[in-house]
């Protein structure tokens, strides 16, 4: 929140939720939502997603994080759309980051199963994973 406060107008402000979306593993998701004050939980919502999965999955705590480059690179991008937004939306905009995704995409389903149930809408969605990757980075 403290990236929000920051960086977002007085008026952005009041519009702006921050939810932490608990799952069984350890890393939780994060859904940053903007819209206009007279916008309800399921009016059509815009949503860009990336994978934050960066810690390795494997029993060996020092091997490379196959996450840390691609899912790190996609939370990068959203954060800085995010960062240079400077209007307030005519409908919801939501920055998902979702935890979990190295491990059978957990995350990602998990919200959409509870986008899904009770019928929330999603108007459009761009996904941004591996926006950057340096192919020798995670050599094996």
């Amino acid at each position: 929140m403290a990236y929000t406060a920051e960086l977002a107008t007085e008026e952005q402000m009041s519009l702006i939720s921050v939810e932490s979306v608990k799952h069984p593993w350890k890393q939780n998701s994060i859904i940053i939502r903007m819209a206009p004050a007279d916008a309800l939980d399921f009016d059509p919502t815009t949503t860009f997603p990336a994978r934050t999965s960066i810690a390795s999955t494997k029993l060996n705590p020092f091997e490379a994080a196959l996450g840390a480059g691609d899912d790190g690179s996609g939370t990068v991008t959203i954060l800085e759309a995010y960062r240079a937004l400077a209007y307030v939306p005519t409908s919801p905009l939501e920055f998902h980051f979702y935890a979990g995704e190295e491990g059978d995409l957990r995350g990602s389903q998990a919200i959409a199963s509870s986008y899904e149930a009770p019928g929330k809408f999603v108007r459009w969605m761009v996904q941004f994973d591996m926006t950057v990757r340096a192919s020798t980075l995670f050599q094996l």
